[in-house]
């Protein structure tokens, strides 16, 4: 990473689904993962990023509890509507997993 006014934190929304790509600086280091209220179709994800960096994909993996494919490195855990929904995030390798 750069000079430190280049160092910034950054929040990506990402949809409740299988398999996402977000776009953002190479090297981007994740800090953690939540919801916010007004966006009940998004888990929102917090990143360290470097600004000077050109932008790549970093994928992750959305998965409920209890359902299959909970693979990758995990991130963390977001309940939904009081923890009704709760769901949890897994950062997966590098490019398009098959």
């Amino acid at each position: 990473m750069s000079s430190n006014s280049n160092i910034r934190v950054f929040k990506y929304p990402i949809p409740i689904d299988d398999v996402v790509a977000v776009a953002m600086p190479v090297g981007s280091e994740v800090l953690s993962v939540g919801w916010q209220p007004g966006d009940p179709h998004h888990i929102q994800l917090w990143a360290r990023v470097d600004t000077t960096q050109p932008k790549g994909e970093m994928w992750f993996r959305v998965v409920g509890t209890g359902h299959p494919n909970a693979t990758g490195t995990y991130v963390g855990t977001v309940l939904l509507h009081e923890g009704a929904l709760v769901f949890h995030v897994f950062r997966l390798p590098e490019g398009r997993p098959a």
